[in-house]
């Protein structure tokens, strides 16, 4: 894409590859995960209990 072209569609990097397989965690639950890693320092086995607990999901490490 050129500037003096401003009607030419935009030219956009290729995706990353995805985080967890067969899934698609939103922003928002990757921001909590590491809020509640690095902020909160609640290791990753204890988040994994309680989002099975709390909420029935299975959250793997």
């Amino acid at each position: 894409m050129c500037r003096g072209e401003p009607d030419a569609a935009p030219v956009i990097a290729p995706l990353p590859p995805c985080v967890q397989e067969r899934g698609l965690p939103t922003a928002g639950l990757l921001a909590q995960i590491l809020i509640a890693k690095y902020a909160d320092h609640l290791p990753l086995y204890r988040q994994e209990a309680i989002y099975r607990q709390r909420h029935g999901v299975h959250l793997p490490r």
